[in-house]
């Protein structure tokens, strides 16, 4: 597949440059930078926090009605962009970054709305 998009992208920028020149060869490796980039989002790691929870309370000076420690807890969990959505279903945070990188496109005639 990866293959099939570097070809139609070199067809793509030829057509537009008029051939091999520095500016298809620039067009060329944004594209490639960019499809990495998006290839890459599927790994990043998204960090959740969970509610603080009240884990219990004692007094901290018996002599002093106002003197209390609290126990609370919260956890850090750590997972992909791929693991996020298939647990929660939804789109993870950094979601609007990866649309606004396709909104480069939005002109294209192979764009497509769900990438905006």
């Amino acid at each position: 597949m990866e293959k099939e998009h570097q070809a139609t992208s070199t067809i793509l920028v030829h057509r537009l440059t008029g051939g091999f020149s520095p500016m298809g060869t620039q067009i060329l490796a944004e594209v490639k930078a960019i499809r990495e980039i998006l290839a890459l989002h599927e790994q990043w790691i998204v960090a959740l926090q969970t509610p603080i929870r009240i884990n219990g309370s004692e007094m901290y000076d018996p002599l002093s009605s106002d003197s209390y420690i609290l126990k609370a807890s919260s956890e850090i969990k750590f997972m992909t962009e791929k693991a996020y959505r298939a647990q929660f279903g939804t789109e993870p945070p950094t979601t609007p970054m990866i649309r606004a990188i396709a909104a480069i496109w939005s002109t294209h005639d192979d764009y497509q709305e769900a990438w905006g």
